[in-house]
């Protein structure tokens, strides 16, 4: 959009290489050049919470009908 201001600089999900959320958010900060602090998890489960914490990440948690927790 003209004159908006972007809010995500990237958006990493789910592969069918890697089960382990914490090592490829591990390689998405080395890929962006980015700390854990810098970055706003969003999740949907407790499990998303706690790897948020783990690795040092504010996390937001979003609700809805569509999630399997």
């Amino acid at each position: 959009m003209n004159g908006s201001v972007d809010l995500i600089d990237h958006v990493y999900g789910a592969t069918g290489d890697s089960i382990d959320k914490e090592e490829r958010c591990d390689q998405a900060f080395l890929n962006m050049g980015v700390h854990a602090r810098d970055v706003l998890y969003i999740g949907d489960t407790v499990h998303d919470v706690r790897l948020a914490r783990k690795t040092g990440m504010d996390i937001c948690i979003l609700r809805s009908h569509i999630g399997w927790e």
